[in-house]
């Protein structure tokens, strides 16, 4: 029977381990970084160097051991809120399955590296960001390892950036799409990822990394062990390896909508992808001599089809809060123009700019926390049971230093004090 090891090397587990330490000096410099997890992993790391070591690698992770070690690998649900008064789905992972979680998401960024540069080559007119650049050198194979290829801000101001000069060009014929997807990280297929990756990426480089039947099956039970059967890929703090996968689905999006832009090609002058993550805006620039009823039918037309392939393709749903925006329409210009001010709230919690007082920030929550029912028809009760290492997440924040932390809670259902 195949296990992990079959695939995922120790110098992923090395340069895992690399990451993470790098992360955490960070705390200092950043207070972006400054976040449930870290100050866990921090406190831990000091006595856990043996994890760090060939032999636990081979022990634990190679031999797929880890699947009935669940004290030490540990996954447990949380909510926090999002601004709009509704509940992100996050995840808090112990030390070692943090490690493992990185170790298998660098493998694919490794195996999808070629593939990103030459895309980004191929298509020009798509431009897309995630918050981070992870790459391995080509020569050593090492993980190259900076700040700017952990920390996000530099790419979404890049991003905010590139809108906001693309809307300033050609705006009397130019339409813009604002993309916004519903629940992202909850819906990519992992399955489908592996298969678009076995599509697009040469066969030499997939043999090269044992890219096969059996990787992608053991892939997929990872996936699934990983989301506790709910599927998708996790959200947890300052977690850079989710960003770049959840990145390298949506390149797969990016594709599809160009697709579908270029059935209009005979009507459509210009056009842009533009995307951060989850967040995609599309600019449209028509023929001028298209007449105002044709431009109606072919940016509906667009629309459908595009939303059409995005759930057929990648079983994605528009939300609510897509919208078309008419730059001929000066109370439209100025509405996108507003709405590129504000910070996406997927970063609004996240963000090394935001001042608010801890008190009040607790207190916000607690409110939207009892306030919302309408995550999948939850009462109170359910939300609170389901949310039960959210009180951690409140102890951990409330500490003014993570020096003499120590992590301990216990219950009936959990247990997160883990000895190494």
């Amino acid at each position: 029977m195949a296990n992990i090891g079959y695939f995922l090397e120790y110098r992923y587990w090395e340069s895992a381990v690399q990451l993470l330490k790098y992360q955490l000096t960070l705390k200092k410099m950043n207070r972006h970084f400054n976040r449930l997890s870290m100050f866990y992993y921090e406190a831990v790391q000091a006595s856990a160097s043996k994890i760090e070591r060939e032999a636990y690698f081979e022990k634990r992770i190679a031999s797929n051991l880890f699947y009935g070690l669940e004290q030490e690998f540990a996954v447990r649900p949380y909510l926090l809120p999002k601004s709009n008064l509704g509940l992100r789905r996050y995840k808090f992972l112990s030390y070692p399955m943090r490690l493992l979680y990185y170790s298998v998401g660098l493998y694919l960024v490794e195996l999808s590296q070629e593939f990103l540069i030459e895309h980004k080559a191929l298509h020009p007119n798509i431009h897309s960001w995630y918050g981070g650049n992870l790459a391995f050198n080509l020569n050593t194979k090492a993980l190259e390892i900076a700040y700017q290829r952990v920390w996000y801000k530099p790419h979404y101001s890049n991003f905010r950036k590139t809108v906001r000069q693309n809307i300033a060009q050609d705006t009397p014929n130019k339409i813009v799409f604002h993309l916004d997807i519903q629940n992202y990280y909850d819906e990519i297929d992992v399955q489908r990822l592996l298969g678009y990756l076995t599509e697009f990426i040469k066969p030499s480089i997939q043999q090269g990394a044992n890219f096969d039947a059996v990787t992608k099956r053991e892939l997929q039970y990872f996936f699934e062990f990983l989301g506790l059967g709910r599927g998708g890929i996790p959200q947890t703090d300052n977690d850079i390896v989710s960003s770049y996968i959840g990145h390298l689905y949506m390149i797969f999006g990016d594709i599809f909508i160009e697709e579908e832009i270029l059935c209009f090609r005979d009507k459509i002058k210009a056009y842009k992808v533009i995307r951060y993550m989850d967040d995609v805006y599309i600019s449209i620039a028509l023929d001028s001599a298209t007449k105002p009823v044709e431009k109606e039918t072919l940016i509906h037309d667009l629309a459908s089809r595009i939303s059409d392939c995005l759930y057929e393709r990648l079983g994605l749903r528009l939300n609510y809060k897509t919208k078309v925006f008419w730059l001929s329409n000066p109370q439209e210009l100025n509405e996108l123009k507003k709405n590129l001010k504000k910070v996406s709230q997927n970063y609004q919690i996240e963000d090394e700019e935001n001042d608010e007082h801890p008190v009040n920030k607790l207190s916000n929550i607690f409110v939207q926390l009892c306030s919302d029912q309408s995550d999948d028809e939850k009462s109170w009760t359910q939300i609170t049971a389901e949310n039960a290492d959210f009180w951690l997440w409140i102890s951990v924040y409330l500490r003014e230093s993570a020096s003499h932390f120590l992590f301990y809670y216990h219950s009936d259902q959990y247990n997160i004090c883990t000895t190494y």
